[in-house]
């Protein structure tokens, strides 16, 4: 229990410091280049085809259409008597002849047609078709996987439909221009969480443990550089109250049972290089036994490149420059990174899909209120309560489950959050394209049971605030972003490439 505890409070306050199916087999092994049968994704999901597998045939990649199309949601059609294959949707039109190396895509009052890089042609009574027309006759993108070979079909057009009927909230972030205005700003925060531990068998047992974290934080953006700095003070003299189980802990313990004033400056350049540095983190580190790590930083700042985490997480192969130069928002950027990588894979568009989803459920239309003011700016209100945050979860984490293990899926996370109590209030305002302001006040209670011991209760209490405000840069009181010049590589520190950490976390 204490290492949950020491867990809970640690992950809180590094929080606060970085704040930011293969188909059925197939006897056509006549048109298999390999055994290896290839594999379709669609925006990062499997598709199934029930009883044809796609096919290398010199050296073009078919696939049978239908079960790609209907993932699309277009109806498809075959007329045998004309031979004849149809699909359609929203004014979207495709003709494809059998034997023809021509088809016809009428989207709307327009008409093109397309040169196949191979006929559509039956197989076993299958429709097959080059996989790159489909992809580009849906307004998709589409990357070939030569060492996984798997077939990868991105439809943007699709994300931002979703987004844009489901978050406007999240539309709009996403239409926030990249080049802002000067501005500078500041952040006010506290976080308050208990922690108390009763036994029903022993009626006098009750152990409460009390951790106070509060910041503030100063922000400047000059026109191409941001600094900001942070000022932290926790008060997580309580743990020392927990029993330590050998002497290791307990050393632990004597480092992080204390009050700390944690200072943190930060710096992200224009070519988007993060430097961080904090001599009370250096001091924790020594304290805790890290003294190289701890001399290798001395008074320096430690580098990033922001890009080579992205670049990692994702597998981008981009020119960044290139895209941030002709990317006006950051929606226009994140499409911008997706159509020019021809590597991203299906576990990287996974990835993204994922995230999408995640901040659809999260800044769901149910849980804001917009108001329009008559200076210009937008307000928004967002309210969630425990009933909203348990659907948001079941929505998130059923996503991906089967039918079949749908239920006990449910069961389980009802169990687990059906002794939580938790509101969420936050404002945002937006004015000119510019976040002026935002709020967010939480409180969340939980009673949890000990699985093995259910006399053994925990009572985890949390109570948030945190506030922004932003200005324009007044030269009179704000200073230009100083590019550290004494810093040392975070790869360096680390002792390996931060790329082969994502890479092993991915693989994981």
């Amino acid at each position: 229990m204490k290492k949950k505890i020491f867990a809970l409070v640690m992950a809180t306050m590094f929080l606060l410091l970085s704040t930011v199916a293969v188909g059925a087999e197939s006897e056509q092994t006549t048109y298999l280049v390999v055994d290896k049968p290839i594999t379709v994704t669609y925006n990062g999901d499997a598709i199934v085809f029930p009883d044809a597998l796609p096919l290398i045939e010199a050296e073009r990649t078919l696939v049978p259409i239908r079960a790609i199309l209907e993932r699309a949601e277009l109806t498809v059609n075959f007329d045998a008597e004309s031979r004849l294959v149809t699909a359609e949707k929203d004014g979207l039109l495709i003709s494809m002849p059998i034997d023809s190396a021509e088809a016809t895509v009428f989207a709307g009052d327009t008409s093109k047609t397309v040169t196949l890089e191979a006929p559509a042609t039956i197989i076993d009574d299958r429709t097959y078709v080059p996989i790159r027309f489909i992809a580009e006759s849906l307004g998709a993108k589409v990357n070939w996987n030569p060492n996984g070979r798997e077939v990868v079909i991105i439809d943007i057009a699709e994300w931002k439909a979703e987004i844009a009927e489901n978050s406007e909230f999240f539309s709009m972030l996403l239409d926030t221009p990249l080049a802002q205005s000067p501005q500078a700003g500041d952040t006010t925060g506290s976080y308050n969480i208990s922690v108390t531990m009763k036994n029903d068998l022993v009626p006098r047992y009750k152990n409460t443990i009390d951790i106070s974290i509060d910041f503030t934080a100063t922000e400047v953006f000059d026109g191409a550089n941001t600094g900001s700095n942070l000022i932290l003070e926790a008060d997580l003299r309580d743990l020392a109250s927990l029993p330590a189980e050998d002497e290791e802990e307990l050393a632990m313990m004597d480092v992080y049972a204390k009050k700390h004033r944690i200072d943190l400056d930060m710096v992200v350049d224009e070519d988007w290089n993060l430097y961080l540095k904090s001599k009370a983190i250096v001091q924790i580190l020594r304290d805790s036994g890290q003294e190289r790590i701890a001399d290798n930083i001395g008074d320096k700042y430690v580098k990033l490149s922001l890009r080579d985490v992205l670049g990692a997480l994702l597998h981008l192969q981009v020119d960044f420059e290139e895209l941030i130069a002709k990317s006006n928002t950051l929606g226009e950027l994140l499409e911008n990174l997706i159509i020019e990588d021809d590597m991203l894979y299906s576990q990287s568009v996974y990835l993204i899909d994922s995230y999408i989803s995640q901040y659809i459920s999260i800044y769901s239309n149910d849980f804001f209120t917009k108001t329009e003011k008559k200076d210009g700016s937008v307000h928004w209100s967002y309210a969630l309560d425990s009933d909203a945050y348990l659907n948001m979860v079941l929505d998130m984490s059923l996503k991906d489950v089967a039918k079949e293990e749908a239920e006990a899926v449910r069961e389980a996370l009802q169990e687990t959050l059906e002794g939580m109590d938790m509101t969420l209030h936050m404002d945002y305002v937006m004015k000119d394209g510019i976040a002026t302001r935002a709020e967010a006040v939480m409180s969340n209670t939980t009673i949890a049971a000990n699985s093995i011991h259910p006399e053994e209760t925990t009572e985890t209490k949390l109570d948030m605030q945190v506030s922004t405000a932003v200005r324009p840069f007044d030269k009179r009181m704000d200073k230009k972003v100083g590019i550290p010049t004494k810093f040392v590589e975070l790869d360096e520190i680390l002792g390996f490439p931060l790329a082969e950490y994502f890479n092993l976390l991915l693989i994981g």
